[in-house]
């Protein structure tokens, strides 16, 4: 039986293990985050190829300057068929972003 609860922790003697351990561990967290957001990290960007109907949306946009209007009936219904109602909203988008490149 122990007298003291001193007594106790100083005889199981894992207190100093477990305050260690502690320690490291705290020591590797912090470093892992420390090296996540304070390190630079080069981006690799791996573009995917346009598929067959992105190219052609490219072309399209290019040709009519994003205005629904100036494509054929059947560029229009292709357009339609391929992104829904919201071809002339695609159109123009696409049309904007060859104009930021």
């Amino acid at each position: 039986m122990y007298n003291d609860a001193n007594t106790k922790l100083e005889n199981s003697g894992n207190g100093g293990k477990i305050l260690i351990a502690a320690v490291v561990c705290l020591v590797v967290l912090v470093g892992g985050l420390a090296y996540f957001f304070l390190v630079p990290h080069s981006e690799v960007v791996h573009p995917r190829p346009l598929t067959p109907a992105e190219t052609w949306l490219q072309q399209k946009a290019r040709e009519s300057q994003g205005d629904v209007a100036k494509l054929s009936p059947e560029d229009q219904r292709q357009l339609f068929q391929t992104s829904g109602p919201s071809g002339p909203v695609t159109l123009r988008m696409a049309y904007q972003a060859q104009q930021k490149k």
